[in-house]
């Protein structure tokens, strides 16, 4: 009898127990956030039926501011699976809820604004990328066919349930066709799914099926370069302190017709060279063995060669989150020719202007507004930061993931604010000049809304050929 009065009284204050999480979840209580980020951890993507596309009249004119493996284990054996753990992607899920009313162009001054067409990837799964004019309207969409996620794969992995993909990145051609580059949704590292070219209409011309994430980018010449990693099992002589296993980056070049020319290892890469130092500062003890978290990679344009030390047109830029690391890698010599440390914390997207300066989203660096956002320009050789944008007119500035800058053509900032969901373009004054919100909504959090959007890129219509036939 005593046994089972134990057992229902365990079971009481655990019904309890649970009756009262709900209430904290719901009333938004203390620790409320831990407690949603426990629950929903093990699949912090939302699907496409929970999303909302609703369309938004935009407001314009207002004062507004501004061998096989398992993917399944491979997580759970290495350590890849956070369970009731605050990382960076749930803890900013909900921060700050995105209500329905606030989508699509909130201010937009079209004398200052570079006018012309912007083209955005809103994550979330099964979702179009959409391009849109300067009042939020869409212009053209190109959606991911059903297909898409059950193609061959070329690296093996087998995945633990069907991949509904995320879109982080594209390339877009004068013709229509559409360069995509796709999480597996999974919300659990890698990351990241594959890669494949569309037409105007969505088919798929071809695809590249590794395991692709964060960003791709494409040449003069039509070569496409990208990000893959591998899992590195056993102990690198010239880095001991790190624990195996651990994920080295790697970068991928591909041909315009996307097949493999080279894959370079970002460690190999470190190694015999000037910054194998870096090493030292690498955390072994990063969740899933994540030390680098590589999430830039462009290529040197002819008119850049020179601006950075012994960094040459072709080379290729990469920026480091985990370790604040920017430098190039030279295809040539699979080794890196140039790399910095600066005043960013968690870095996404550096940008070599053609000026020599680099424009940053400094996604943590702020710690005069406690480790905020905020976009930075500066000399690579001095450190000196000449033009910041923490935000202005009453909007703060921040992503504590993603985020991407693009200096266009009259000078203003593109920004992307990842976990707002909103675009931003930016006057060098600090005035903004152009505010979009996506109009993707996901009721992910119950009573809390989220809107999301990676990369973002102004296009000039004159330069799009494939308008005259829509």
């Amino acid at each position: 009898m005593g046994r089972f009065m134990r057992a229902t009284t365990l079971v009481a204050f655990l019904f309890i127990g649970v009756l009262i999480g709900s209430a904290v979840m719901h009333f938004g209580g203390p620790l409320a956030d831990y407690l949603r980020n426990a629950y929903t951890i093990l699949d912090p993507t939302p699907e496409a039926g929970d999303v909302d596309t609703r369309d938004v009249t935009p407001v314009v004119g207002s004062t507004s501011a501004g061998s096989k493996t398992s993917r399944y284990s491979y997580n759970q054996r290495k350590g890849m699976l956070y369970l009731g753990v605050l990382n960076p992607e749930t803890e900013d899920g909900l921060s700050p809820p995105v209500p329905d009313e606030s989508a699509g162009v909130r201010f937009y001054d079209p004398e200052r604004a570079l006018n012309g067409y912007t083209i955005y990837a809103p994550i979330f799964k099964n979702l179009p990328i959409h391009m849109v004019d300067m009042l939020g309207n869409t212009v053209h969409k190109w959606p991911l066919p059903p297909e898409i996620g059950g193609l061959p794969r070329l690296d093996g992995v087998e995945y633990p349930q069907e991949i509904v993909p995320t879109q982080t990145d594209f390339h877009l051609y004068a013709d229509g066709r559409l360069l995509v580059l796709m999480g597996n949704g999974l919300g659990k590292l890698p990351y990241g799914y594959g890669m494949a070219m569309l037409d105007k209409h969505g088919a798929i011309i071809w695809h590249y099926m590794k395991e692709t994430h964060h960003q791709l980018d494409v040449s003069k010449d039509g070569r496409i370069a990208t990000l893959l990693n591998r899992l590195v099992e056993e102990t690198v002589p010239q880095a001991d302190q790190l624990r195996v296993p651990f994920l080295d980056e790697q970068i991928a070049l591909l041909s315009p017709d996307g097949e493999e020319l080279a894959v370079y290892s970002v460690m190999e890469a470190m190694l015999g060279t000037p910054w194998e130092s870096i090493l030292k500062f690498v955390d072994p003890d990063m969740p899933g063995g994540d030390i680098f978290h590589i999430n830039t990679v462009k290529f040197i344009a002819e008119q850049q060669a020179g601006l950075l030390p012994a960094v040459k047109a072709g080379d290729l830029l990469l920026g480091f989150r985990n370790i604040n690391m920017i430098a190039a890698l030279n295809p040539e010599s699979g080794k890196l020719v140039w790399a910095t440390r600066g005043p960013w914390h968690m870095l996404h997207d550096p940008v070599l202007l053609d000026s020599g300066n680099l424009l940053v989203f400094d996604n943590h660096g702020d710690m005069a507004r406690g480790g905020r956002s905020r976009i930075l320009e500066l000399q690579p050789a001095t450190g000196e930061i000449v033009w910041e944008w923490p935000g202005l007119q009453g909007y703060d500035l921040y992503s504590s993931i993603g985020g991407s800058v693009e200096r266009l053509a009259n000078g203003n900032t593109l920004v992307s604010e990842t976990n707002r969901g909103r675009i931003i373009e930016v006057a060098p004054n600090g005035d903004v000049v152009w505010d979009f919100e996506v109009p993707e909504r996901t009721g992910f959090w119950g009573k809390y809304k989220m809107a999301r959007a990676w990369h973002s890129q102004r296009v000039n219509p004159v330069d799009l050929t494939f308008l005259a036939d829509d």
